[in-house]
Formats: C-alpha cells, sequence, structure tokens
C-alpha cells in the first residue's frame, strides 16, 4: 500500500500570482441602506413608546376625573382652590399695577 506524504515531504505550495485581477464589490448603498433602516427602527420604537405614554396619560387623567366627580367633597374643594388661585393670581395683578404707580 502506497504511504501519504506528510506535509514536510511536500513542501510548501508555490505563490503564484492570479492570472486575473480580483474584483472589488461595492457595498456602501448596502451599508448606507442598513443605517437608514436601523434609524427608521430607533424612530418607530421611539414612536410606539410616546403612544404609550400618552395612552397612561389619557388613562390616569380619565381616572382622576372619575374619582373627583365621584366624591362631591373632593369636587368642591377643587373648585374652591381653583377660585382661590383664581384670586391671588388677580390680587398679585393688582399689587403689581400699584408698585408701577
Amino acid at each position: 500500500m502506497p504511504t501519504v506524504p506528510t506535509p514536510e515531504e511536500l513542501g510548501s505550495l508555490p505563490h503564484v500570482p492570479g492570472s486575473r485581477p480580483i474584483g472589488a464589490y461595492d457595498l456602501s448603498s448596502y451599508a448606507s441602506g442598513a443605517r437608514e433602516i436601523a434609524d427608521a427602527g430607533a424612530r418607530f420604537g421611539q414612536a410606539i413608546a410616546d403612544i404609550g405614554n400618552a395612552t397612561y396619560k389619557i388613562g390616569r387623567q380619565q381616572a382622576v376625573t372619575e374619582a373627583v366627580n365621584k366624591n362631591t367633597l373632593l369636587k368642591k374643594v377643587i373648585q374652591l382652590n381653583s377660585l382661590g388661585a383664581i384670586g391671588l393670581a388677580g390680587a398679585g395683578i393688582r399689587s403689581q399695577d400699584q408698585d408701577d404707580q
């Protein structure tokens, strides 16, 4: 049976330059397209997060409104507080007008 030669017996491969040039591929359009897709994905994710935040705020506002409407005392306190704030704002404006004169 013939013996299999070892790598040392075979020696190294000869270095022969290729007979034709190696082509290069321009992949810059793919890279810019991939970057734009990634940016669009990030913007889409942010839009989804904004929708979630808006939905949460709407739900919270509805819950507060329902709680206030159920509790007449709380409703009166909030109305009184609003009137007090309007009165304080009016007093502050009058005070400023007197200081200007």
